[in-house]
């Protein structure tokens, strides 16, 4: 009796593991809250900010000054970040972060942690923890 029940322990955590280490897989990219110049803003877990496109679409040349957030599993919300507002979008093959239901991009000219070069260029903007443009 006990050999079965250590067996069915050991078979448990096995189990439990697995599905751990299942659930690791699946977790996508983390959207932090960082100090900028222009206050707090929603940022990569590096600390590079991130920004929504407010109108029009970025396709083409844009994705080489824009390129867009993405991910493999479902986002995953930092400290002061809603999960609740995070989701995807697709694009293409992959998916694209979205906040509050705008996709996210980086921009190349943001060489640093903290940097917001590029708030209010080409209808970009940096994006708040409510999920409204910086």
């Amino acid at each position: 009796m006990l050999k079965r029940i250590a067996t069915a322990s050991i078979v448990l955590m096995l189990i439990a593991s697995g599905a751990a280490f299942a659930a690791g897989l699946t977790t996508g990219t983390k959207v932090t809250l960082h100090n900028t110049s222009l206050g707090k803003r929603i940022a990569t877990s590096t600390g590079r900010t991130l920004y929504l496109l407010a109108s029009g679409s970025c396709t083409g040349g844009c994705l080489q000054s824009w390129p867009p957030l993405t991910t493999k599993g479902k986002p995953v919300a930092g400290m002061g970040v809603k999960q609740s507002l995070l989701g995807t979008a697709k694009l293409g093959a992959k998916l694209q972060v979205t906040y509050n239901k705008h996709r996210l991009y980086r921009y190349t000219g943001d060489t640093a942690a903290g940097q917001a070069n590029g708030e209010g260029l080409a209808h970009f903007y940096t994006v708040k923890a409510s999920g409204r443009k910086g």
